[in-house]
């Protein structure tokens, strides 16, 4: 079974230019809103909004991605709303809904894991699902759609 990966390439873009706004306000707060002498806190300030500007503009700021992989027994989801990696093990799968907006994966004895995908492409959808459904197949989980 091959993993999925989705990349939105829109949201690469739109990071990139809160990135630049930032360190262009870091930039200019430091040179022309304040009196001179400078201090302390307008250091600290303008030095902050340059820093949140880089991890806005480099990849620190989080993927772009949508990972689903397989290995050894687990099932790692990497979300794009989600901030760390999702690991689920294949044994503590009770079954997986799939639904019009989202997949819930049910877990024996823990919370559900849900995914949401309002505004995705139908193409994206129909990938997700059918990458569910051969993952259920494989697996011998109990799918519902």
């Amino acid at each position: 079974m091959e993993n999925l990966i989705f990349e939105r390439k829109g949201w690469r873009w739109v990071k990139r230019i809160v990135g630049i706004f930032w360190i262009l306000f870091g930039i200019f707060n430091l040179l022309f809103f304040y009196d001179k002498p400078l201090t302390l806190s307008n250091w600290i300030w303008s030095v902050a909004c340059v820093l949140l500007g880089v991890t806005f503009f480099t990849p620190l700021g989080g993927y772009n991605e949508t990972r689903f992989m397989v290995d050894d027994g687990n099932l790692k989801i990497k979300w794009k709303l989600k901030i760390g990696e999702i690991t689920i093990r294949d044994n503590e799968i009770e079954k997986i809904l799939l639904r019009n907006t989202k997949i819930e994966i049910q877990r024996k004895g823990k919370k559900p894991v849900v995914l949401l995908f309002d505004q995705w492409k139908l193409e994206d959808k129909t990938k997700v699902y059918e990458f569910m459904i051969e993952y259920a197949r494989q697996k011998n989980l109990i799918l519902e759609k």
